[in-house]
């Protein structure tokens, strides 16, 4: 079964238990510099013996962030936001000065692309930092991507993450028709990838704060 017509019969469900039914945001993120086409987003599967797929395959036609993108409306999805963008082009997130840029970089380029697309929209995401060391590091493992630790150095305040809510509730507000009011944050309690907005002895309430400081209002 293809994923729209996943899609198709969750909404159905949805409507037939008496709801309006359901949004379907899509979570993306990914390269989008052609030298990092083996770490896009596969498109198909290819099996090494096709009367035993068991026996394994690999993925194939990979894409870049900007190439899948245009992709999803067919898909079913009415939307697309974010998990966390670790670059824009070439800038990479080795601060959260950098994040910072980098998270502009695409909410600039989503937004102008959807602003006047009355079926899709571009929910504005933000990330209070990343810092995956508690797990190995970015990204330590043997499966084809490369060692990053110069990523796990992306570490914000309080006034910094304020600074960034604020730059996103602009950007929401500019794009106000196309984005569906909403700014998503992420994350709660990532505490292995160093994401998280859960109070804890070390930052207290501070990103909470942050967050009824910028939109309590």
């Amino acid at each position: 079964m293809k994923l729209k017509d996943l899609l198709d019969l969750s909404q159905a469900t949805a409507k037939k238990a008496g709801l309006p039914g359901i949004k379907f945001i899509a979570v993306t993120a990914g390269p989008m510099l052609e030298r990092e086409r083996a770490y896009g987003l596969p498109t198909k599967w290819v099996a090494k013996n096709p009367s035993k797929p068991w026996e394994g395959g690999s993925y194939q036609n990979k894409q870049l962030l900007q190439e899948y993108v245009p992709r999803l409306k067919d898909m079913g999805f009415e939307g697309m936001t974010a998990y966390v963008y670790h670059n824009f082009m070439e800038k990479d997130n080795k601060s959260f000065a950098d994040m910072r840029e980098t998270y502009k970089g695409h909410w600039n380029m989503w937004s102008e692309k959807f602003k006047n697309d009355p079926n899709f929209e571009y929910q504005v995401p933000v990330a209070m930092g990343w810092d995956m060391r508690p797990a190995g590091g970015t990204w330590p493992q043997q499966t084809g991507f490369p060692s990053e630790p110069q990523k796990d150095k992306v570490h914000s305040t309080k006034a910094t993450f304020t600074a960034k809510l604020k730059e996103a509730q602009q950007v929401s507000r500019k794009y106000r028709p196309s984005n569906g009011n909403t700014v998503m944050i992420c994350c709660w309690n990532e505490y292995l990838e160093g994401n998280y907005i859960e109070p804890t002895e070390g930052h207290g309430f501070d990103y909470l704060e942050s967050i009824r400081d910028v939109f309590g209002n």
